[in-house]
């Protein structure tokens, strides 16, 4: 099949949009709040900011450093790997294919903060009375909207007979 340059290009936009849109919020929480400060939005959504050596919901956060070296390697393969996998599939349908733009975006912004801090900025809560989701920022939230949407894809596909 032929690849298709109109969806490789509308994905990238979609990765530096993702990117853009992390790093400047990222950057704009870092300026506004002290570490650990936490302002209520409103009821259940808070900004608090936190800096995250590990990888998701804090994993590894107390190790003695190697795990910065070992997540930025994991990382960089996977935005290899989806990287490929955009353009071998790019003459699919662009709905099968932003889910993957949107994980890269996530990938690549989170990535960017541990070459530049060696942690993820995080600065996102939300919370319902005594639980609290682990503080997060938008390169996770793209990241989870995207494997969201590849698994109800999944979900939905029926291979031919």
């Amino acid at each position: 099949m032929a690849k298709s340059p109109k969806n490789i290009f509308i994905c990238l936009f979609v990765v530096v949009i993702t990117v853009l849109l992390d790093q400047l919020s990222k950057k704009y929480a870092q300026s506004s709040l002290d570490y650990g400060e936490t302002i209520d939005i409103f009821e259940g959504f808070r900004f608090n900011l936190v800096y995250n050596s590990g990888a998701a919901f804090g994993v590894l956060s107390q190790q003695s450093g190697w795990q910065i070296v070992f997540l930025i390697a994991i990382s960089s393969v996977a935005i290899l790997a989806i990287s490929i996998w955009i353009f071998v599939r790019s003459e699919e349908p662009i709905s099968n294919l932003m889910p993957l733009a949107l994980i890269l975006g996530g990938a690549a912004g989170n990535l960017i903060d541990r070459f530049r801090f060696g942690f993820v900025v995080d600065f996102i809560t939300v919370y319902y009375e005594s639980w609290v989701w682990p503080t997060f920022n938008l390169a996770d939230s793209a990241i989870c909207v995207g494997v969201f949407t590849l698994l109800i894809g999944s979900l939905k596909y029926k291979p031919a007979s």
